[in-house]
């Protein structure tokens, strides 16, 4: 039902307050309907956002365009209009787990995603060019471009991302020698898709020299059955090898981001929680960016506790661009690489149970240094083992607190399996599990992996935790992993299908959430999970103005057209600022009907 009525804020309770640039202006924005986000049936003709990036009003055209009006006169600035008709506007995505400066990397590495055999892995590493880090920059900045080498910062090292034995004959682990005839003298360095495994070449492995005879804690080094390293390393291990490759330039760092922040706007993502910087300079780049302009995502950033310490500062830039004031733990692997830590063993390697990457009186000690030092914590748990002993340690950090008025909103990242009591105990403990719809695509494996009773008793449990009392249930990508496609995410939560749209009555159907829920889950319930209900993942007055346009009304559409999403994102907004627009369904020729006025503000278009 389209709301006539305005929506008004009193400026000094909005709680965001931002230093507004000279020329910066007042935008009214209209579309056929402008979806708040406050429940599926409220939406407006028109939204007026102030100069300083938050919205101040919504309601019928006419009423906002003279509130628009109002604020320019008041803040000396003018109004750009913007006339989207035939559009649908939603808040902003917020993708509620992800890596930022990995999906650059990613964006510069050789995909292998695609290849379903070992020897097209050899195929792609000799045929593939690594062009996509030049072109995604391209379309945020002007500067001066950098030569950039097709691997690594080093031209000895050749990077990949994204192989996946489960869809090789098979489905073995590959080795060393898969790679040493083709790369006998070029260091190899082969990421799987979930992350949690790498592959090695010979020439790497001399380079990382002697591998010790014991493995790592929450780590593992694939052996032959005589000893020797096969070449794949499964998480801490991963360490042995990524110590020798040489360190990126801040130059090159630089261009991973402008690719990153490029592929997000393009899919219409305005925020994100970083799941763990894997380098603690990139909190420094990121200032960087944001004082320089360039930096057009709201970002909820987690230190890494394997890399970081305690009494590192927290930041929160008053533009509201960055934030952090939290802490990423892992506890297990992941399915794929079968060290995902299970209660009982895996149905297809019934002698392993995964792996947990601390003790229990290991992990509660260092969450209550962070606990202690006002960080929120965030811990990778995938199995149902490593999920219980989480909860475990939880308990105790929540105990601490008791009666104090402290609201720590704990979270437990994928809860991919979940003990049927264990659900019952995370709702009562208020933890907030954030999930990733995109993982579907992995049911067939996981049942192979845990066997079908078991995969289906307790495997991505997602409409379960929000009607048994999910405070909120957050929704993410975990990209690079999987692709930025919150729209492809969206149909994967409305339907249980993956993205070739299997199967076709959908994986435990049961479990998929409405439409509304999986809006809520990349807006409100993301924004809740970092604590900035307040100001994100709603188009209301007194949050910021960050909003995606789309060619189709995501709540109402055929379900097929969420499938086949291509092109799907129109515009993406962060702050009142256009930050990208698809130029063939909304060409910049069409002038005066769809734009008003154009910023001079804008150099990052």
């Amino acid at each position: 039902m389209l709301r006539s009525h305005i929506l008004l804020l009193s400026l000094c309770f909005c709680g965001i307050f931002v230093l507004s640039s000279g020329n910066a202006s007042v935008l009214l924005y209209n579309a056929s309907r402008i979806y708040t986000g406050r429940s599926p049936h409220e939406s407006v003709e028109a939204l007026c956002s102030s100069s300083n990036g938050t919205i101040l009003a919504g309601g019928a055209l006419g009423e906002v365009e003279e509130i628009c009006k109002e604020e320019a006169r008041l803040s000396s600035s003018r109004v750009r209009s913007v006339d989207a008709q035939g559009h649908f506007v939603f808040p902003g995505f917020i993708d509620s787990h992800a890596h930022l400066m990995e999906l650059g990397q990613a964006l510069t590495r050789i995909d292998l995603r695609s290849a379903k055999s070992v020897a097209e892995v050899v195929e792609l590493l000799k045929k593939t060019q690594n062009s996509r880090l030049r072109q995604k920059a391209s379309l945020f900045t002007t500067a001066q471009k950098t030569t950039i080498p097709s691997s690594s910062e080093s031209a000895e090292w050749l990077e990949a991302f994204g192989w996946n034995q489960e869809i090789w004959p098979g489905h073995q682990f590959p080795s060393r020698y898969d790679l040493d005839g083709a790369f006998p003298d070029t260091p190899l360095w082969l990421k799987r898709v979930d992350g949690h495994a790498g592959w090695a070449n010979s020439k790497a492995l001399q380079l990382v020299g002697e591998l010790p005879e014991e493995d790592p804690q929450g780590g593992e080094i694939l052996r032959f059955p005589n000893g020797t390293p096969t070449g794949v390393m499964l998480d801490n291990a991963m360490a042995f090898v990524e110590s020798v490759i040489p360190p990126y330039s801040e130059e090159r760092k630089q261009e991973f981001l402008r690719a990153a922040l490029a592929e997000c706007a393009e899919q219409g993502v305005t925020g994100l929680m970083e799941a763990g910087v894997q380098n603690k300079t990139d909190i420094d780049l990121y200032l960087r960016a944001v004082d320089e302009g360039w930096y057009t995502i709201r970002n909820y950033a987690m230190r890494g506790a394997a890399i970081d310490t305690p009494d590192a500062k927290m930041i929160h830039t008053p533009d509201g661009l960055l934030t952090v004031r939290g802490v990423k733990f892992y506890l297990d692997g992941a399915l794929g690489s079968r060290d995902a830590a299970l209660l009982e063993p895996y149905n297809d390697d019934p002698g392993n149970r995964g792996f947990l990457f601390y003790e229990p009186e290991d992990l509660l000690k260092e969450m209550k240094k962070w606990k202690d030092a006002g960080y929120q914590i965030a811990t990778h748990a995938i199995g149902d083992r490593a999920v219980r002993t989480l909860l475990d340690v939880y308990e105790v950090l929540l105990n601490d607190t008791a009666g104090e008025d402290v609201d720590l909103r704990l979270r437990v990242e994928h809860a991919q399996i979940v003990e049927e009591s264990d659900v019952d105990r995370l709702i009562r403990l208020g933890i907030i599990p954030s999930v990733q719809p995109q993982f579907i695509g992995d049911w067939a494996f996981a049942e192979e992996r845990l066997g079908e009773d078991r995969a289906k008793a307790r495997g991505y449990l997602w409409r379960s935790l929000l009607e048994r009392g999910a405070r909120a249930l957050p929704l993410g990508s975990d990209f690079p992993i999987e692709k930025v496609r919150p729209v492809e995410a969206f149909f994967n939560a409305v339907s249980r299908r993956d993205r070739n749209g299997k199967p076709e009555d959908g994986w435990k159907k049961e479990e998929a959430l409405d439409r509304f829920q999986a809006l809520k889950g990349f807006s409100s319930d993301a924004a809740f999970s970092h604590f900035a209900e307040n100001t994100q993942g709603q188009l209301h007055p007194g949050f910021w103005a960050d909003w995606v346009v789309m060619d189709r009304d995501l709540l109402r559409c055929e379900e097929e057209r969420l499938l086949n999403s291509a092109g799907a994102v129109v515009g993406t907004f962060v702050g009142g600022r256009e930050v990208w627009r698809n130029e063939e369904r909304w060409p910049s020729g069409a002038g005066a009907r769809h734009t008003r006025y154009i910023p001079d503000v804008v150099n990052y278009v």
